[in-house]
């Protein structure tokens, strides 16, 4: 038998007898071995990990376990399946990215606006604030999506987009050296909250020297891509466009990011999408789950959303 000890996000696996079989039930999963030592003795003496993709479940993730750990012996299915719920519940966890405080609130409406210290590129801005995105990065949590006007209503687009026109240099801000589309036009009505004006237009006539680089991620609902929405935006704005490439500035008129309907008439857009793993470690009796989301490029975002969303003609046209 087991005694389960559950702090925040660890339970405590104490082995107190032995069994003369172990359990080992039906399930299908995607692993890798992280381990590392090829150690297949069960020693118990060193740290191993293994990393499962997909829904962390059960089901999905037993297999991968018992083939991992083959020196831990069950004496009770329940007691396993019991000890593998726990951890997947407190691995997908959902966190606010702005903290829950007001001020951070605001911080992030302003951010994703375009419109603070990290976009315009003060030094002390990009000191204090970078190590803040480097913490929320590393501390692989799901995120919920900020509940802001940008992000607001979104469910009949289905797609979200950011856009640059500038990158950092030092603690400057200068043109982009490199873009990915031409922007057409901006409807100054879809994102008031953001721009402070009740409508109207800006037709842009791109010339060569003009560069901005738009991204964006596709949603359907009630998918991995919906669950973690807020970890997907997170890695384009902030961890891959802000730290990786220095991308920053919104385009006049618009928000930096948000729904697809609120973000500029753009030529094209690059296009993320989300892999659901998770990465399950023992260190002696000590077992524990972290999300270990995975990021891939899926090309067009245009082509994508026609791809995952099943529209009519004209809207697919209008997007």
């Amino acid at each position: 038998m087991f005694i389960l000890k559950r702090t925040r996000c660890i339970v405590l696996l104490l082995l107190l007898a032995g069994s003369d079989a172990m359990f080992r039930g039906p399930g299908e999963d995607e692993r890798v071995d992280e381990s590392g030592s090829g150690d297949e003795s069960g020693s118990g003496d060193e740290s191993d990990s293994v990393s499962v993709k997909g829904e962390c479940s059960y089901d999905n993730v037993q297999v991968a376990l018992l083939d991992m750990f083959p020196h831990f012996m069950y004496y009770d299915y329940a007691d396993f399946k019991e000890i593998v719920t726990k951890l997947c519940e407190d691995a997908k966890e959902k966190f606010e990215l702005s903290g829950g405080s007001s001020d951070e609130r605001q911080f992030v409406k302003n951010y994703f606006d375009g419109g603070t210290n990290l976009n315009r590129g003060s030094e002390n801005g990009l000191k204090i604030d970078s190590e803040r995105i480097k913490r929320i990065y590393e501390a692989k949590r799901a995120l919920e999506i900020p509940k802001i006007s940008n992000f607001a209503n979104c469910e009949d687009v289905s797609a979200f987009m950011c856009c640059w026109v500038a990158e950092l240099s030092g603690s400057e801000t200068v043109e982009l050296s490199t873009g990915n589309t031409e922007v057409c036009a901006v409807d100054l009505s879809s994102s008031t909250e953001s721009n402070h004006v009740k409508n109207g237009w800006t037709v842009y006539n791109a010339a060569p020297e003009d560069k901005t680089y738009c991204e964006g991620f596709v949603v359907v609902h009630e998918s991995v891509s919906d669950y973690f929405k807020g970890n997907t935006l997170f890695e384009i704005s902030m961890r891959k466009a802000l730290l990786e490439n220095g991308y920053t500035r919104n385009v006049p008129g618009a928000p930096m990011c948000g729904c697809m309907n609120q973000m500029p008439i753009v030529t094209k857009a690059a296009c993320t999408e989300v892999h659901e793993v998770y990465t399950f470690t023992r260190d002696n009796e000590v077992l524990t789950a972290a999300l270990d989301l995975q990021f891939s490029d899926c090309g067009d975002l245009r082509e994508y959303y026609v791809s995952k969303i099943n529209l009519d003609e004209e809207t697919i046209s209008d997007f």
